[in-house]
């Protein structure tokens, strides 16, 4: 139904009402009457905006009987109702019989929404709500495409520069009036993915389009749905469209790499339910090769051991064939539909290239691909959130949306890491807009590919916010199949004993209110026997040296008592972790800001509710207390005992600050000797960071370094170890 001021109008109201029953209605005691009922006014569920409107509208009985009465009953100004008496003594004769009632030259110039408006008769009390929906002036959308699936070598390099593909976008205002929506935006979306209604085969193939746009508009990609893709046409004047405008949009230089067939493109407007649907032919004109990809994409390097898929379509080849680089042995493969096919590589251990070939008559077409693996070493990898992907940033006003607009990305830092029992990794993340800071939950099965947004939400909270605030940087443990946020910040002076707990099949963050423990920041949280254990940490006035535990399927706390040897002070800022079923523990300080300890602790594993603590020798690692650790932590790959972070130096006025990483050779003896550092050197900065460190599946280490947010510095940079 669309909004209009002429007194003339297409909008037509059918109402249908059928006989359900086996039987037909017994007889009345008066005359059954219709009552279509609804209200007056200029909100967006008003069908009319006077009474004179309504007055105006033309009610026709489609179904015809001898003797019908319709009557405009508008008993105020703010409501309506039309009145269709019967004059029979019932509504039916028989089964199936249907009335049917329309109302024409509807003229409705309330704000557009959603019409209320409800059906009853005066035979019982019943009615029947239903809504309509009001559209302004009509549109009327063209998608004009020239498409088609160009099988060349250029996909390898990314080149899309060379397509004369393009997609035009013409859309046309065919009323005099223009339309003033508060939503002033267009939405062109459609497929993402190896089948041939897809438009794109991957998000970073949509991105790689810049849209030609007229002055005073602008675009977004979205991202937010799986598999669809979502372009976002938006514009900053104080109207969608002027009378009679004409918009044009254009896509160039597209390259589709899907299968041939019809894309299905939707277009939509902000202020409208109303889809336009097209289909977009895809077509190639030299037989080729469409796309050669592996799973994870080829840009990912692998773990040995790990399982990688290749994945390829093809048009118009004859015999094909794959082939791994140095072998002349033809592959078998699975066919994947009429075009494509895919070959899974089981557990591999070294580079390697494969080449697909086929046949065009007695030309040769062939595709290469080099799957890599990676080698014992340090790695650094750095996340980014890009406009469109799901958790980007929405702003909040005028300067965060300026803000947004001119980055288009976002560096993400992470600040928790979360191994969940080796079969994941979540991933608590943050960026800042404006200094507000955004975090969000990720996860992922390999580090070195893509991390997913975990669609969050907390309890009690407004939607859109993903992480508790205040507990961003708290730390962290996954126990009972649960992720637990413990206490306040790892690293910040945000104090706090308040517990959430995450279930990722309810996907919501619910609170378990205050441990029993007082507020602190700094403390240590670790998972051992499947009960949370917390130590140390600070309060902004003293120093704690309290070890309490939590047993998350009971809820209970339990504060542990020293027994016998017991040579651990106290610390904050630290990171323990688990070896040999004992809480290790190195370096921490005496508060925030202080220099940091180069002690290291054994705690011994307890189940009596008791702790007893052995300090160790450490003079291997500072050099006999000639080195410092500014920021340090701990963990084991393949049974061997790491430590690792930033170490310095001070002889009079010079100062060497290195990034360095030991190895436990003898726990009894505690004797510690170098490990490789090389690819840590840009980990963390000269000042205090807290340093976390993950095992993943004994094969890799994933660790981050958080620096303080009043520093405002941000570390973008994880590093992974693979063994």
């Amino acid at each position: 139904m669309t909004i209009g001021e002429d007194f003339k109008s297409s909008n037509t109201l059918l109402f249908t009402i059928r006989n359900l029953s086996n039987e037909a209605p017994s007889a009345t005691q008066c005359n059954p009457i219709i009552y279509l009922r609804g209200t007056i006014g200029a909100n967006s569920d008003n069908l009319f905006l006077t009474p004179q409107d309504a007055q105006n509208a033309i009610v026709d009985i489609v179904t015809k009987f001898n003797d019908v009465d319709c009557q405009w009953r508008v008993s105020s100004d703010s409501a309506f109702c039309l009145a269709v008496e019967i004059k029979k003594p019932s509504f039916f004769s028989n089964k199936d019989e249907t009335i049917q009632v329309r109302v024409t030259n509807i003229v409705t110039n309330a704000v557009t929404g959603d019409i209320r408006i409800s059906l009853s008769n005066n035979l019982d009390s019943n009615a029947i709500d239903f809504g309509i929906v009001k559209e302004p002036v009509a549109l009327k959308a063209n998608l004009y495409a020239t498409l088609s699936v160009t099988p060349s070598e250029d996909f390898r390099d990314s080149d899309f520069s060379d397509s004369k593909n393009r997609l035009v976008l013409m859309v046309k205002n065919l009323a005099a009036t223009p339309i003033a929506s508060s939503d002033r935006v267009i939405k062109l979306s459609g497929n993402i993915g190896n089948d041939r209604t897809a438009l794109f085969l991957t998000t970073d193939d949509a991105r790689s389009i810049a849209p030609i746009l007229p002055e005073d508009w602008r675009y977004e990609w979205d991202f937010s749905i799986q598999n669809k893709f979502c372009l976002l046409l938006k514009t900053s004047r104080d109207c969608l469209f002027a009378g009679n405008e004409s918009l044009t949009i254009t896509l160039p230089n597209l390259i589709s790499r899907t299968p041939c067939g019809d894309a299905q493109l939707d277009v939509s407007f902000g202020f409208s339910k109303r889809l336009f649907g097209f289909l977009a032919k895809k077509i190639a004109d030299t037989p080729g090769i469409i796309s050669f990809e592996s799973e994870p994409r080829e840009s990912v390097s692998h773990l040995r051991g790990d399982n990688v898929v290749l994945k390829w379509q093809t048009y118009g080849l004859q015999d094909i064939e794959l082939t791994r680089s140095g072998s002349s042995r033809t592959l078998a493969y699975q066919r994947d539909g009429e075009l494509g096919g895919r070959y899974t590589i089981v557990n591999v251990t070294a580079d390697s290239t494969y080449r697909l070939r086929g046949y065009d008559g007695d030309r040769v077409v062939e595709r290469e691909l080099t799957v890599k693996v990676l080698r014992p070493g340090w790695y650094d990898a750095i996340n980014v959130l890009q406009e469109g992907d799901p958790g980007y940033p929405v702003a909040q006003n005028a300067a965060e949306a300026q803000t947004l607009e001119n980055a288009r990305k976002q560096l993400l830092e992470l600040t928790l890491l979360i191994n969940a029992n080796n079969e994941k990794i979540y991933g608590i993340f943050r960026c800042f807009v404006d200094k507000r800071e955004c975090a969000m939950l990720f996860e992922t099965e390999n580090p070195f590919a893509d991390w997913s947004l975990v669609e969050s939400s907390v309890a009690g909270k407004p939607s859109g916010l993903r992480i508790p605030s205040g507990f961003s940087t708290s730390p962290g443990v996954y126990a009972d199949n649960k992720i637990w946020l413990i206490g306040g910040s790892q690293i910040d002076k945000v104090y706090s004993n308040e517990i959430w707990c995450f279930d990722p099949k309810q996907k919501i963050w619910s609170t378990l209110g205050q441990a029993n423990f007082p507020a602190r920041m700094g403390h240590g949280v670790v998972e051992l026997d499947n009960k949370i254990w917390v130590m140390g940490g600070h309060n902004g006035k003293a120093l704690f040296k309290d070890i309490w535990t939590f047993d998350p399927k009971n809820e209970q706390w339990t504060l542990l008592t020293a027994s016998g040897t017991d040579d651990w002070k106290g610390a904050c800022l630290i990171s323990p972790t688990i070896y040999q079923k004992h809480i290790w523990l190195y370096g921490g300080a005496s508060k925030p800001g202080a220099a940091s300890y180069n002690d290291l602790y054994v705690f011994p594993y307890s189940n009596n509710n008791a702790y007893s603590s052995e300090k160790k020798n450490t003079d291997a690692i500072t050099d006999a207390g000639s080195k410092t650790p500014i920021g340090s932590c701990l963990q084991f790959i393949n049974n061997d005992l790491l430590l690792f972070g930033k170490f310095r130096t001070e002889a009079g006025e010079s100062r060497l600050d290195e990034a360095l990483a030991f190895r436990l050779s003898n726990p009894e003896t505690s004797t510690w000797e170098r490990f490789p550092s090389d690819g840590l050197e840009s980990w963390g900065a000269d000042t205090t960071f807290s340093y976390q460190a993950i095992n993943f599946r004994d094969k890799m280490l994933v660790a981050k370094a958080l620096p303080r947010k009043d520093e405002d510095k941000r570390n973008p940079v994880l590093k992974i170890y693979v063994s």
